[in-house]
């Protein structure tokens, strides 16, 4: 049988056990590393999570669903080529940052509106190029950080 101190160094370890558990579980995604999107409604939908270093996706499949995918994009290029390459991989079609220079207004509010679904997990609607979209997407730190840095940048 332990003593009352024994029992009393029991229970706290215990307790710090359950608490690290609670904290890794509910930790959001972005804490971890991880980047998740949601499809909506919700059922029928569900999560989609990717691994460190990936953004995940969540848009209308071309079949009236929605479908969820990670990414990976290149990190070690310019804001502006990175969100090239994003929008091009996320959109389906050719964006190049040529086109983001060119159509400053459109692109900035397409990027404001990925960026406003990451940060509030939420569907967005938005149309660019003449086609219309609506997604949700996760990003990762650097991802949020080159479009935030797009942004300025095309607003110059």
């Amino acid at each position: 049988m332990l003593s009352r101190k024994g029992s009393v160094v029991m229970r706290s370890f215990a307790l710090n056990i359950l608490l690290l558990i609670t904290v890794t579980l509910l930790a959001p995604s972005s804490a971890t590393g991880q980047s998740k999107c949601t499809c909506r409604p919700s059922p029928p939908g569900g999560i989609t999570r990717c691994d460190k270093g990936q953004i995940a996706v969540c848009g209308d499949s071309g079949r009236g669903t929605c479908e969820g995918s990670c990414i990976t994009t290149p990190n070690q290029i310019q804001s502006i080529d990175f969100a090239a390459a994003l929008l091009t991989i996320v959109l389906k079609t050719e964006v190049s940052s040529e086109y983001l220079k060119e159509e400053k207004e459109a692109s900035v509010h397409v990027i404001e509106s990925i960026l406003r679904s990451h940060r509030s997990d939420e569907t967005v609607a938005f149309s660019f190029k003449r086609k219309e979209f609506k997604l949700s997407i996760g990003l990762t730190e650097i991802a949020v950080r080159k479009l935030e840095q797009a942004i300025e940048e095309l607003r110059r």
